[in-house]
Order: structure tokens, then sequence, then C-alpha cells
């Protein structure tokens, strides 16, 4: 893994995407002795907050990660260097994270700049978030 790195939604909403330009990086680490160099992904276990042997802490920058805030879906994006990036989205409510996904929500160009949209082909409308959120992420959520 080269870089791990976890989204809080904007103000206002309530779920993040995992691209900086529309959500804000609450903690990001990468691997400390280059791109390349990280560890494998299959051995890793990560605890929000602990950076683990072989990473440094960029976000936030010397100071401990903020608390993850219940009633929010977070996103977390990685970079791997033998495989693919990979995405996805964790519901913090009032017990452990649940593992969710989010298959309407997209992001797109509007008028220049990236705007979250509804995922359907060829359209710019607005992505709207569910009213019932903890329901939504339920009916969504990713069983392991």
């Amino acid at each position: 893994m080269a870089s791990f790195t976890i989204y809080a939604p904007q103000t206002g909403q309530k779920i993040a995407f995992p691209d900086h330009d529309v959500a804000t990086a609450v903690w990001q680490i990468t691997a400390t002795k280059g791109y390349f160099k990280g560890s494998h992904v299959k051995r890793l276990q990560l605890t929000y907050g602990k950076v683990p042997d072989g990473y440094q802490q960029i976000v936030p920058d010397k100071s401990q990660a903020p608390p993850l805030a219940p009633g929010i879906v977070y996103a977390f994006f990685v970079e791997t260097t033998d495989a693919p990036i990979s995405t996805g989205y964790f519901y913090v409510g009032e017990s452990d994270p649940v593992q969710t996904e989010i298959p309407d929500l997209c992001l797109m160009f509007v008028q220049g700049r990236k705007t979250r949209v509804k995922c359907k082909l060829n359209t710019a409308e607005p992505y709207e978030e569910p009213v019932d959120l903890e329901k939504y992420v339920r009916e969504h959520q990713i069983t392991q």
C-alpha cells in the first residue's frame, strides 16, 4: 500500500466522496520509504488514527486524527503499487462502523468544476442524499 486516505463530507453534507475536491481529508498515511515501498495489503491491518510501522501521517499534520462523528458516511481511497486503487465507504453509527455502498453517487465536471451527481449516463442531475441515512446504509451494507 502506497497511501491510505479517509475523507469526511463537506459542511452540510452527510456522505463523503473519495476525492479531495469535493471532500476533506481527515486522515492520510503514506509509505515512509517511498511510494513503491509500502506493506503488502494482505498483511496490513489499519486502525483509524494509529500509524502502522513503515508509514507516516500526512493529514493531519503533526496532531492526532480527529474523532469520527456519528451519523456520517466517510469515504476511503487506497493507492497500491501492484493492484488498482480501491475506494469505499463506511458509516459511523452508534456502534461499530459499517462498510456500505453508495451506488448512486458519482462525480462529474459541471461548468468546469467537480460536482456530485446521480449516477446516470449523460446527466448532471445533482446528487441528493437520502433522508434516512441509517436506513439507506442498512439497505446497502457490505457483509463480509
